[in-house]
């Protein structure tokens, strides 16, 4: 059901993806806690940064900006409705939920872990706990977990 899936992950995709980006643009891919795809992530973009099992990549500074973020939450709507009502108090702790997401780095949760928990890990620790790991190429693909 995922047959070549993994070449989603190698640093010759990635390079490509690179080459499409408009300036200050992002690439974003699921790493399915991989190591190898965010240490192949590292090699192909100069900024990257994990939030949750999903690794962003870019040629630009990675800068989380929480007031713009929630600005562009507060305005998202599905079938015209908001996605955040701010006159709903449970919506509004929803929004500012998601939000506190910026303020949360650190190391993921262990793999036994059997809760939810957000995090992001920025570029630093990511070449601290992946760093050493073998990128991923379309001559190594294997499996990405």
């Amino acid at each position: 059901w995922r047959g070549f899936a993994s070449s989603l992950l190698s640093e010759e995709f990635l390079t490509l993806a690179r080459g499409h980006l408009a300036p200050g643009g992002v690439v974003m891919w699921n790493c399915t806690s991989s190591g190898r795809a965010a240490k192949t992530g590292m090699d192909v973009f100069p900024h990257t940064m994990m939030c949750l099992n999903n690794c962003i990549g870019s040629m630009e500074a990675l800068v989380v900006d929480k007031a713009r973020w929630r600005r562009i939450l507060s305005e998202y709507r599905s079938g015209g409705r908001p996605l955040f009502d701010p006159a709903n108090p449970q919506s509004a702790q929803e929004l500012d939920d998601v939000v506190s997401l910026a303020d949360r780095e650190g190391d993921p949760p262990p793999d036994d872990f059997d809760g939810f928990r957000w995090w992001i890990v920025g570029r630093e620790r990511m070449e601290r706990l992946w760093g050493d790991e073998r990128p991923i190429t379309d001559d190594n693909l294997g499996h990405e977990y």
